[in-house]
């Protein structure tokens, strides 16, 4: 083989070597572009579930809000009937004055049905408007 041959197979053995080199560059910037694609998408997929947690949670506290309303809502119902149960009471024991005042309080905690029957009762108003006379006349 001549000097001039022998160059030229080692010129072409080079080229084939950078060649690779170039293709084998390719790959590896390929392989990072497809890693890079793959870390986006978790980085979507990771923003989207956020998303929908936060979704999950603002839902869950205005549940929890309105769960929180709606006992107290009923906690305010119950003292109403309780003091109008003990209004009853207090004016079957005649006891027209702690009745009315706890007819008054029964309102003030919830107009229930109870506690306004409890205030609108004819005696109430009698026992507690002649007790004030009771009272007025002893004072006098």
């Amino acid at each position: 083989m001549t000097l001039l041959s022998l160059w030229a197979v080692r010129s072409a053995a080079e080229a084939r070597r950078q060649e690779a080199a170039a293709e084998a560059q390719k790959a590896v910037a390929e392989a990072e572009r497809a890693t890079a694609e793959v870390a986006k998408e978790e980085a979507l997929n990771n923003a989207a579930e956020a998303r929908r947690q936060e979704a999950i949670a603002v839902t869950a506290e205005a549940v929890a809000v309105t769960e929180r309303e709606e006992a107290e809502r009923q906690a305010k119902i119950a003292l109403s009937r309780q003091l109008a149960a003990q209004a009853q009471n207090e004016l079957n024991n005649d006891n027209p004055d702690l009745a009315f005042l706890l007819a008054i309080e029964a309102i003030k905690a919830k107009d229930t049905l109870e506690a306004l029957i409890r205030l609108d009762t004819k005696s109430y108003a009698v026992a507690f408007f002649q007790s004030q006379s009771i009272l007025t006349a002893k004072i006098s």
